[in-house]
């Protein structure tokens, strides 16, 4: 088993324990040496693996720089990869959902991180934080990229149906508990948002 993988198992028993304690305790109710100690593992171990309470909670966020400096958001920064801001921004929405990722391990880790949002308002304040941080980004990279000025509204707007669209993906990983494949039920969310907002290229060839 390769490191990555160790290191995702990791933050992801270590995110069912800290729901765990959310659920017993509230979220001010324990201390990251209480989530080492139901982890089984060193405050510094620990710490490794996630670097706060909100992360071992909500489960790791990417750092903003970092995740500008992927090829694919260059790409897109660019103009690509076809030049059309919708099917673009579609393909960044995509590539959220790899064809390699655990179906059960993403359906489990949103699970338990709902359980604790319904158990303590504040995981639910964060968890709004934290998209709110990602919506502002996601609007900043769409400005840079057309050249609009800041929070103009049309990026707000492809913002606003990207994460929807991301929202109901795992609304619909959450609750089909048979289907195994994360990319496949992006695709199939896409493809219903495209035969509407695009009818034309949903219709079968002639």
């Amino acid at each position: 088993m390769g490191a990555e993988c160790k290191m995702s198992e990791r933050q992801a028993l270590i995110q069912r324990k800290a729901c765990a304690l959310v659920i017993q305790h509230g979220y001010d109710g324990f201390t990251m040496s209480d989530l080492a100690q139901a982890v089984g593992v060193s405050r510094r171990t620990l710490f490794n693996a996630v670097p706060d309470k909100a992360s071992a909670v909500l489960g790791p966020q990417e750092d903003p720089a970092e995740l500008t400096d992927r090829p694919e958001v260059r790409q897109f920064l660019a103009g690509g990869p076809s030049g059309d801001l919708l099917d673009d921004s579609i393909t960044l929405l995509r590539g959220a959902f790899p064809a390699s990722a655990d179906a059960g391990a993403v359906r489990g880790q949103r699970q338990v991180a709902d359980s604790a949002m319904r158990a303590d308002p504040k995981v639910r304040a964060l968890a709004m934080e934290r998209a709110a941080r990602t919506t502002s980004l996601i609007t900043q990279l769409t400005c840079q990229r057309m050249g609009w000025p800041d929070g103009d509204l049309r990026a707000r707007a492809v913002t606003a149906s990207l994460t929807s669209l991301a929202e109901l993906a795992m609304s619909e990983l959450v609750a089909r508990s048979h289907v195994t494949s994360v990319a496949a039920i992006a695709d199939e969310v896409i493809a219903a948002y495209l035969a509407v907002a695009r009818p034309q290229t949903s219709r079968p060839a002639e």
